[in-house]
């Protein structure tokens, strides 16, 4: 470096020490001032934060804890309504059994009610007609005297009820 140089690098040097002290002296202790409050807002802010952070962290916690908490109980419930849903499907299954065999034998004794009813129609127009038939063949052939005693034998035997 050559003088000329070397004195106008002094000049700037000496110019931003002045504008430096000038800073110094006329604003230092309001920087000052200002950059201590700055410092303590961002710290209380920081102490703020750590606190909604933490209390964030509890809720989460605890959201966390009835989530489960939830879940077993939805598992309970489930497992409640299954049993309760199988017990119902059982009942309603035995009851089904129960009332099938009681049509069952409603059934069953209906059918032998008719059967007998219809027994009794068949035998009874089975003596009809057997009456009929023997009245026309005792009245062509031999007469009122034989057909009265050959009714008597038929009526008095009562054979058809026994069967």
């Amino acid at each position: 470096m050559d003088g000329k140089q070397a004195l106008e690098f002094g000049l700037y040097v000496l110019n931003f020490a002045v504008f430096l002290w000038l800073i110094i002296r006329f604003a230092g202790r309001k920087l000052r001032t200002y950059l201590q409050n700055r410092k303590e807002e961002i710290r209380k802010e920081m102490e703020e934060a750590e606190k909604i952070h933490a209390s964030a962290e509890a809720r989460l916690n605890e959201i966390d804890r009835k989530l489960k908490e939830i879940d077993e109980q939805k598992n309970v419930l489930f497992d409640e309504f299954r049993s309760l849903g199988e017990n119902e499907r059982d009942k309603i299954i035995k009851e089904s059994v129960i009332a099938a065999e009681k049509i069952k034998q409603e059934v069953g004794f209906l059918m032998q009610q008719d059967f007998k009813k219809l027994k009794q129609e068949l035998e009874k127009e089975l003596i009809e007609k057997t009456i009929e038939r023997v009245r026309s063949e005792l009245a062509g052939a031999r007469g009122e005297k034989v057909h009265g005693e050959y009714l008597k034998f038929f009526v008095n035997k009562d054979w058809w009820k026994n069967n």
